[in-house]
């Protein structure tokens, strides 16, 4: 087995068919798709069980919770690694899609150069409309000056700093979908997901461009869905409740990097990446919050999540009054 599609999914049944649908017709056949259900309260599951006839047997294996983890998927994508059986492993939400050919070409640039990791520059979005889009819906991103781009696959054998510089200034896409990873580079290096609310992904990807022996290559592998309708966005409707995830999500992910640092002997660098981490969690964030609470109210609730688990997240809690101040 080559490939295994960890797909975790939570009230997705007007979408997931769709996602569904661009594996079935993958011009690479050697995967397996791994569903983790966060406990749905609609009908995502009973979709998935109808289409699942469409994939060959055995092909695709359908996993529920118990309990709703409520930790922005990180559980039931740790639980689908865990049950992965292929080489690689590609984390995909399950409201998004690939293109025909993207399993091919991450597949081809992995084996070339033995990679860790294959990931892409680009890739594509389109505004939601309930439907699968049309090729004129799709609209090119990137991150990178036009002249940044890679024309070829290309192995990354820049320094380690200058990874994290290009991670951290944003001129490298952070997701979970936009990479294939070598399934033992994960399980020898003990990365996974960590249990935080919001922005799991960019804590995962960020050690795995610390570790990884990494390929770019230049092909629009994935389609992003913006603005999926009915859904719930962590950065609108903001109250406590979402605050308080925010916070939690910035304590997790602060501590998460240190240890990471400290595991690795990369203790040069755990300002850099703590710093950014933070900073990066305050410009989303922060100017809704304080639309909500005053900065004495603000102060109150991180002592509070901080209180919930005191050796884990005090070593992070300077950084974060230094930074919510401006230093």
């Amino acid at each position: 087995m080559k490939i295994s599609i960890v797909i975790p999914t939570y009230n997705l049944e007007n979408y997931i068919e769709q996602c569904l649908r661009t594996l079935r017709v993958q011009t690479f056949k050697d995967f397996e798709v791994i569903i983790v259900d966060d406990c749905s309260t609609d009908k995502t599951l009973e979709v998935i069980k109808n289409f699942a006839s469409n994939f060959e047997e055995d092909q695709i294996r359908i996993y529920r919770l118990n309990k709703n983890s409520n930790n922005g998927g990180a559980t039931p994508k740790n639980l689908g690694l865990n049950q992965a059986q292929g080489e690689y492993v590609l984390f995909l939400d399950g409201d998004d899609l690939l293109t025909a050919t993207a399993l091919q070409d991450f597949i081809d640039a992995a084996e070339k150069f033995q990679a860790d990791m294959v990931f892409t520059e680009s890739f594509g979005q389109f505004r939601d409309s309930g439907q699968m889009p049309q090729q004129s819906d799709i609209k090119v991103h990137n991150q990178l000056k036009p002249e940044m781009l890679v024309k070829t696959p290309t192995l990354d054998e820049i320094a380690l700093i200058e990874k994290i510089r290009q991670y951290t200034s944003g001129g490298i896409i952070g997701f979970q979908w936009n990479k294939i990873l070598r399934r033992e580079f994960l399980l020898k290096n003990g990365i996974k997901f960590t249990l935080q609310p919001i922005r799991n992904d960019a804590v995962f990807s960020l050690e795995c461009f610390c570790l990884a022996k990494s390929v770019r290559i230049p092909s629009i592998n994935n389609l992003y869905r913006l603005g999926r309708i009915g859904a719930n966005s962590s950065i609108s409707g903001i109250d406590e409740t979402k605050i308080r995830r925010w916070i939690q999500d910035i304590l997790f992910g602060a501590s998460e990097l240190q240890d990471f640092c400290q595991r690795f002997n990369f203790q040069q660098f755990e300002q850099i990446m703590v710093n950014w981490f933070i900073r990066d969690d305050f410009r989303l964030y922060m100017p809704n919050s304080y639309k909500v609470v005053d900065p004495n109210r603000m102060k109150q609730l991180v002592v509070e999540e901080v209180s919930r688990d005191p050796a884990k997240f005090i070593p992070v809690l300077a950084q974060i009054f230094n930074i919510a101040n401006g230093k």
